[in-house]
């Protein structure tokens, strides 16, 4: 049961915001380990 006092969510610009940051931390992540596994069996 949610407090008369609680926001009723986020709005579609803080979702777009959120889901964007959070695809940029992907790439970032996925493009290092990418990195990394062709560096350490090429060497």
């Amino acid at each position: 049961m949610q407090s008369p006092n609680a926001p009723a969510g986020l709005k579609s610009r803080e979702y777009v915001g959120y889901a964007l940051g959070d695809t940029a931390s992907n790439l970032f992540f996925q493009t290092f380990g990418i990195f990394l596994t062709y560096f350490y069996t090429d060497v």
